[in-house]
Order: C-alpha cells, then structure tokens, then sequence
C-alpha cells in the first residue's frame, strides 16, 4: 500500500470540452499560445501522476 499526500488522491479532473455552440477562431500566434497552455497543463497533471507513484510504500495497519 502506498500513502501520499491527500492532495495526490484527488481524481485528475476530466479534460473540459467545448460547448456545441462554441465558436473558436484561429491566428498563428493565437494557436501556438493555446498549444503551449495545453502542453503546460498536460506537464502540470504528469508532474501530479508521478509524484503519485513516488508515495513511500507503507504495510497496512
């Protein structure tokens, strides 16, 4: 059994999606922007999931 910070066992929260109404409009510089937060978020929930599996192994009570 492995014991973490309780922060690390809080689910990783569903990727939001737009709305069917949604209208998104694209620049190049625009574009590069939002890959780039995408990617930030995506490495910020990787950071989370590995530090997951670096909880110490403990024996259950």
């Amino acid at each position: 059994m492995r014991q973490c910070p309780a922060a690390l066992a809080s689910p990783v929260q569903a990727r939001p999606a737009p709305g069917a109404d949604a209208v998104v409009e694209y620049n190049t510089a625009g574009g590069r922007w939002l890959a780039e937060v995408i990617a930030w978020g995506a490495a910020g929930w990787a950071t989370l999931n590995d530090a997951r599996a670096d909880c110490p192994e403990v024996e259950p009570d």
